[in-house]
């Protein structure tokens, strides 16, 4: 039988304040990424050639087209985008 994880919201009582349920999220999270092998850096993604700062339009495209990016919270431009992906390279 699978071992079950345990969830964020399973250890959010670690910590009343919204910093700690964040800083819980992100440890649970990391570790999740980590165990089903997603890497923390997307330099460190490897596929049949690696991603570089030339996909940078490519990926902002991509990102702006989400449909995830029209129902966020918080605005994001292209140059934010453009941004957050060089930033990880």
């Amino acid at each position: 039988m699978p071992q079950r994880r345990s969830s964020p919201s399973s250890r959010a009582s670690d910590s009343g304040s919204d910093e700690g349920r964040a800083n819980a999220f992100i440890d649970w999270l990391s570790k999740l990424k980590a165990e089903i092998g997603i890497p923390a850096r997307l330099r460190d993604y490897r596929s049949a050639r690696p991603v570089t700062a030339s996909d940078i339009e490519a990926l902002t495209a991509i990102a702006i087209a989400d449909t995830c990016h029209h129902t966020n919270p918080r605005p994001c431009t292209r140059d934010d985008f453009r941004n957050i992906f060089s930033g990880v390279l």
